[in-house]
């Protein structure tokens, strides 16, 4: 093993351990994510503190951090919080910038597009493997009235937002390569996911990206026009497979079961408030608004470092990541991680793929969530988001600029 090659390999391996901490959480057994994750980031500070090219600036970014996070803990622990739940959250919160600062100032290996595409074929291999044996779980063992298939990983939502994000990148890079069997293994792999895992969210994302490389990609645009005829063929022949599957598919189900779960027997009773917080928001907006109500009747130090994410788990998540961490860090701690993120991002030129990829995903982290505050998710922005229009090792679409 080459000594600069460590991060591409490490990288490689946090499918494994993604697939393993939701094994391990499924079988109620200690996770181990928490702690692998808590060691690199560990690991990325050291190196930062060591070797960062801008010591200054990098020591008051983590200067910033370290203060806060100290005070923020304290806090927490006078408040009788759970000491072992506070101290992963604040990891969480700050490993996104963080890993962003790390990624930016380690030149000798960049995390390319081939190893990206490498990544989503283990994710993917990892999830749908266990499927044909009978094994893996479903998401009606947590939620009675979900029913997505989920493998041996935790939550639908991160490996969702995991594809999301992968996906663009991976079909872009086969494209450029012209890695025409690679190219229709990978299709016939997300379909074969979409088939167990679609989530509202997946479905609608998977959409709007197919369009804006529609509208963007020339290469797509070209085999269009020259293919015309087959493609409305295989338009006809999709739609038809679809109307015959989808009374039967797992999406078609669980959108029933949600409908009788919620007593929902027409339009006009979707339309209500209370029952787009059921159906779009998955009762986010409820769960939003009994929080701030707590926050806004507590004291002037609870305002500043936050609730903290013990006291708000004992009510329910919001699951809408900027909320999240306003509500537990508080108007300090979200200064700060607002400062940390402008810090880690400055002076970045994007390609349009990667300015589009990382507004999409952080539009999506404040509805659905499970991005910026998911290790397994905000890894990979951070990937985009390290990586400048002049520093890509591997560049996105060439017309993309």
């Amino acid at each position: 093993m080459k000594k600069e090659k460590w991060l591409t390999y490490v990288f490689c391996m946090f499918p494994l351990l993604d697939f393993f901490t939701g094994m391990s959480i499924w079988e109620h057994f200690p996770s181990i994510g928490v702690i692998l994750r808590g060691i690199f980031l560990l690991g990325i500070i050291l190196y930062l503190i060591k070797i960062g090219k801008e010591k200054k600036n990098i020591w008051l970014f983590l200067a910033m951090i370290f203060l806060f996070s100290t005070f923020y803990i304290l806090l927490q622990l006078q408040n009788d919080r759970a000491i072992f739940t506070e101290v992963s959250h604040i990891m969480k919160v700050f490993y996104f910038p963080i890993l962003i600062v790390f990624l930016k100032e380690y030149q000798q290996e960049k995390i390319t597009d081939e190893t990206l595409t490498r990544i989503l074929f283990f994710y993917l291999l990892l999830y749908l493997l266990p499927y044909p044996f009978g094994l893996g779980h479903n998401m009606n063992e947590v939620y009675i009235n979900k029913d997505l298939y989920l493998s041996y990983f935790n939550m639908g939502n991160e490996l969702a937002n995991v594809m999301i994000l992968l996906i663009p990148i991976s079909l872009s890079y086969l494209l450029k390569e012209n890695k025409r069997k690679e190219f229709i293994s990978l299709i016939f792999l997300i379909l074969a996911m979409l088939l167990l895992l679609g989530t509202k969210a997946m479905y609608l994302s998977i959409g709007i990206l197919l369009l804006f490389f529609i509208l963007t990609e020339k290469r797509i645009q070209v085999f269009l026009k020259q293919n015309i005829t087959k493609i409305i063929c295989i338009i006809i022949v999709t739609l038809g497979l679809v109307i015959v599957w989808l009374p039967r598919s797992d999406f078609y189900q669980n959108i029933k079961t949600t409908l009788e779960f919620y007593e929902i027997h027409s339009i006009q009773d979707a339309l209500s408030l209370e029952n787009i917080d059921h159906l779009v928001f998955s009762n986010r907006l409820s769960s939003l608004q009994n929080i701030a109500q707590i926050y806004h009747q507590e004291n002037i130090f609870t305002k500043l470092f936050g609730l903290g994410r013990t006291k708000i788990l004992q009510q329910k998540d919001i699951e809408m990541d900027v909320f999240d961490i306003y509500y537990s860090i508080g108007l300090l701690g979200f200064i700060v991680y607002i400062y940390c993120f402008l810090f880690s991002i400055q002076k970045n030129k994007y390609h349009l793929l990667t300015k589009f990829l990382c507004c999409f995903m952080i539009l999506l982290s404040t509805i659905t969530g499970h991005v910026l505050l998911n290790p397994m998710v905000s890894t990979y922005l951070a990937v985009l988001l390290s990586r400048s229009q002049n520093e890509l090792s591997s560049n996105l679409v060439s017309n993309h600029k």
